[in-house]
């Protein structure tokens, strides 16, 4: 069981599943995770299933977003959060192994702002 504290960002969804049944299961899984936790969820997903089911769906697009855009630039999304750039960065203490690299799209003190505005407020 998932314990979460004050100052915690909010849930996040993983959306990657390029399926017409992808909007309803998100929807779903956020009314359930939203009203447990009390604070709107991060939907993380790529550029393609963002442009294709996310961007145009009055729900899901209202919902504060993780991109996985690995080439280019941070994407320039309305809602765009975070920006996970690649899957191969290299993070001291992890020997043979890679990991993702993510960026908050704003500075130290704008992410304070919003873990103390979006984040959890109470022990779960």
């Amino acid at each position: 069981l998932l314990q979460l504290e004050p100052g915690d960002l909010p849930p996040v969804i993983d959306v990657e599943i390029d399926s017409p049944t992808i909007v309803e299961k998100a929807k779903e899984w956020l009314e359930i995770v939203e009203n447990k936790c009390g604070v709107k969820a991060i939907i993380y997903t790529n550029m393609h299933v963002y442009g294709k089911w996310i961007k145009n769906d009055s729900v899901l697009i209202t919902h504060d977003l993780w991109l996985a855009k690995l080439r280019g630039e941070m994407p320039d999304v309305p809602g765009c959060k975070f920006w996970q750039f690649t899957h191969n960065g290299h993070v001291w203490g992890i020997i043979d192994n890679v990991v993702d690299i993510n960026l908050f799209n704003g500075t130290q003190e704008d992410l304070q702002k919003f873990i103390n505005t979006k984040g959890i407020k109470a022990k779960i």
